[in-house]
């Protein structure tokens, strides 16, 4: 779209331009000319969320901008809340109702008024003042405004709008965070001052108790939680202490460490023992064997005889039972053991003493050497006793450790599955200490921190905010204008017609030999000097698409679909052919859509032969033929695709082919299909395009200028666009 088509378009809808955006803003103006004045107030409530000091803010200075701008988005709910709003109406409205109540003086007489008489009624009004107290109309206000049944009271909270309404008050209310500071901004208007003052007041108590109470109920409520569990988690925790007080005491387990660590020596002690001892018995055998080869018979007879034979087995128990106390560690078995280590010597010497009697007694001096084999035999004896006797306890006692192991080895495992469940259940009881004592530091800060603080209080607004009448009218002409404008250029933009030359060629792909105007009803412009122009311009292409061809011409006119003018249209290229052929014929039909119309010949024009015809008949051949033997040149008028059969006209050899397209219709695919199909018929055929019923403020684009009487004005600013003088 061109800028010269911009200001044609605005030029052409001037009118409507300029009444609407007026009719509208009359209409903004009348309707908001008995608008009430409106007061605003405001307070700013320091919140203390992202820079306030706190206890939390002790051991770490990082905010969290996602939970500061999650504690804003909480105030302003509470504030924007239903619960908070009733109760805000309720008590704006029993202090309204209370005699001598602190805020009656500030409403004006026609609020007072209107709540009497219009709201409440006389009745009603009488029944609560008669209250006497604020806080008994209160009582009574919420007794009636949550009663099931409708009533007065919920029609002025709910339903009317009124100063009580709470979507009113909502509505009215702006809520905002100051930049990014802990300053929270609530800005109320209202037609009354004083409830505009009285509002923010109460609003400002109300919210504060229910941002406290919210906050205090939340962290007491996770104190409590916390107080159970941790309650359950120390009972948990002292079961399990229990549980392992009693496993110890039923396996008499002091320190299992400890414990398991001393038998392991002693057990270790105790092989050593058995080994040595097992070392011992070995030597005794040997050496007892290598004696035995060197006694004599008297002398076995004595080592076996009765009295020997019970002094050893006498010497075999008391090593049995020295090797038992010596085993034991206790320092009451020490006295036994050294009296009987005491016996044990005492009967060694005595056997010893015996043998050297007997051996005295028997022999004579030179067998002193036999007497040595004979003691040295029997202290190998003695030994050997000794020796079986020591390992025969020891071994007892090795069975008592291996016992003893079996008992410790599911102890360990126990105990220490016990302790890991004393340790789990600790841990768990730390951490839900730990949370314990966030929920309190939580509940402090709530409580020493958390208070919201009126850092800017409600103030009582003298002055009325200025109109906004002007602005609102302003705005009603500029938002009418552009949605005009925004009608006038979306028809335009909108408009599927192809109503200029450039549109013409560019859908059809074909030449433009010329056009020819709608009804011109614009006084202004010169119709004769433009059909002038369009007839020469016609001539002038004619001319040259006929160059070359055989006389007389032939030129078939053809449209893609019915319109309305086409046998005028016919009529015009027809009478500008005559100018290029003097003897020319136009072969013509009348339908619905060319109205059934009598042409009629243009003065000067007599040698152009009107000839209509019935597109069913099949004399138009012979009529031709008889034309062409005269030397006639022909306009024929052929009839639409979907309505005749071409092959009749076929046979003939046109001159050209010009396609009638007129400018207020579309271009679609049955148009592009049916030229298609006409450049088939006529494939050795040149065929142009003619436009009709053209808007003339499009025909700029064929010819230099539209001839018609221009304003100096007109004329400076189209020379100035287009460059043209």
């Amino acid at each position: 779209m061109t800028l010269i088509r911009i200001l044609k378009l605005l030029a052409n809808n001037l009118v409507i331009l300029i009444l609407f955006p007026i009719s509208v803003a009359v209409i903004v103006f009348f309707l908001n000319q008995n608008k009430p004045q409106e007061y605003q107030s405001g307070m700013i409530l320091n919140t203390g969320i992202a820079s306030g000091f706190n206890l939390s803010s002790l051991n770490s200075n990082r905010i969290d901008y996602f939970a500061v701008n999650n504690a804003f988005d909480n105030l302003t709910a509470i504030i924007q809340s239903r619960e908070t709003l009733e109760e805000l109406a309720i008590n704006l409205l029993s202090s309204h109702i209370a005699e001598n109540d602190e805020y009656k003086e500030y409403i004006t007489a026609e609020t007072y008024s209107n709540l009497k008489n219009e709201l409440l009624g006389p009745d009603l009004y009488e029944e609560l003042v008669s209250l006497r107290t604020k806080e008994k109309i209160r009582a009574r206000l919420e007794e009636m405004y949550y009663d099931i049944e409708f009533n007065k009271v919920k029609e002025v909270i709910q339903k009317k709008s009124t100063h009580y309404n709470i979507d009113g008050i909502r509505g009215d209310l702006q809520i905002t965070r100051k930049a990014s500071s802990d300053m929270l901004e609530v800005i109320y208007k209202s037609s009354d001052p004083g409830v505009c003052f009285q509002t923010l007041d109460l609003l400002a108590k109300i919210f504060i108790k229910k941002y406290s109470a919210s906050r205090n109920y939340e962290a007491g409520g996770i104190i409590d939680y916390f107080f159970e569990e941790l309650e359950k988690a120390k009972n948990k925790l002292n079961t399990a202490e229990e549980n392992l007080k009693n496993y110890s005491q039923q396996n008499q387990i002091i320190n299992y460490e400890e414990q398991t660590k001393f038998i392991a020596e002693a057990k270790e002690e105790l092989e050593r023992d058995i080994y040595r001892t097992r070392m011992d018995i070995e030597s005794s055998e040997s050496a007892l064997k290598e004696i035995n080869q060197k006694l004599d018979n008297q002398g076995r007879r004595y080592l076996n005889s009765e009295s020997i034979l019970e002094s050893r087995k006498k010497l075999s128990d008391l090593n049995t039972e020295i090797t038992s106390l010596s085993i034991r560690s206790q320092e009451d078995y020490k006295e036994r053991l050294d009296s009987i280590l005491v016996v044990q010597d005492n009967l060694r010497e005595t056997i010893a003493q015996n043998a050297k009697d007997f051996y005295t007694s028997n022999y004579s001096s030179e067998v002193i050497p036999r007497l040595t084999i004979l003691s040295e035999f029997l202290k190998h004896t003695l030994d050997l006793d000794m020796g079986k006797a020591r390992l025969q306890v020891l071994q007892e006692h090795r069975e008592y450790f291996d016992k003893l192991f079996d008992e410790f080895a599911p102890v360990g495992f126990n105990l220490s599955k016990m302790e890991r469940e004393i340790q789990i259940a600790e841990q768990e009881y730390l951490s839900i200490l730990h949370g314990l004592n966030q929920a309190k530091i939580q509940k402090s800060n709530s409580e020493l921190f958390g208070n919201l603080e009126l850092l800017d209080r409600p103030f009582f607004p003298i002055n009325p905010k200025s109109s906004k009448t002007l602005l609102l009218v302003v705005g009603g002409a500029f938002v009418s204008l552009f949605f005009v404008l925004a009608v006038i250029f979306g028809k335009e933009f909108l408009n599927r017609a192809i109503r200029s030359p450039t549109l013409i060629h560019s859908y059809t792909g074909l030449d433009l030999v010329g056009a020819l105007p709608h009804e011109i009803k614009n006084k202004k412009i010169d119709k004769t000097k433009l059909n002038n122009k369009l007839q020469n311009l016609l001539v002038n292409n004619l001319a040259i698409a006929l160059k070359g061809s055989p006389s007389p011409p032939m030129i078939f006119l053809i449209a893609t679909r019915s319109q309305n003018n086409l046998a005028k249209s016919g009529l015009f290229v027809a009478e500008s052919l005559q100018k290029i052929n003097d003897q020319l014929v136009y072969y013509y039909f009348l339908d619905d859509h060319n109205k059934a119309e009598h042409l009629t010949i243009k003065e000067g024009s007599s040698k152009v032969i009107l000839q209509e015809y019935d597109p069913k008949s099949q004399d138009i051949l012979e009529d031709i033929h008889s034309q062409q033997a005269k030397n006639f040149g022909m306009v024929i008028q052929v009839p639409e695709f979907e309505n005749s059969i071409l092959y009749k006209l076929s046979n003939l050899d046109p001159s050209c082919i010009i396609l009638i397209v007129n400018a207020n219709q579309g271009w679609g695919f049955h148009d592009k299909t049916t030229l298609n199909l006409i450049k088939k018929i006529f494939s050795d055929t040149s065929i142009y395009v003619f436009g009709a019923d053209m808007d003339p403020e499009f025909m700029e684009e064929i010819i230099s200028e539209v001839p018609k009487e221009r304003s100096n004005l007109r004329k400076w600013t189209k020379s100035l666009i287009t460059l043209n003088k």
